[in-house]
């Protein structure tokens, strides 16, 4: 049996459970939009990496995978990956002459 990676926590339908303890925020993703920022990882992998969009603090952030039921997600909010954007930054270097 092989690691419990985000695309097949997407597949059987489960969401990525992401709190944060300092200003206690919750958010729903799906593992599948996460995948497509961190790879197909487990949710391990990225542990430490992930921010919360309020506080910006990745020191207390929990993430669990659930599994709500058809009555418990209609009336969830889920976050929905809408796009990627890539943020360019200069890196100069001095060079006498």
């Amino acid at each position: 049996m092989g690691a419990h990676t985000l695309n097949k926590a997407d597949e059987i339908g489960q969401l990525l459970k992401v709190r944060c303890g300092v200003c206690r925020v919750t958010h729903f993703y799906r593992p599948g939009d996460v995948a497509q920022l961190f790879g197909d990882v487990t949710i391990l992998d990225i542990e430490g990496r992930f921010h919360c969009s309020r506080c910006n603090s990745k020191e207390w952030i929990d993430l669990k995978y659930v599994m709500p039921s058809a009555a418990d997600r209609v009336k969830m909010t889920v976050r929905h990956l809408v796009k990627i954007k890539s943020v360019r930054v200069p890196v100069w270097r001095d060079v006498k002459g």
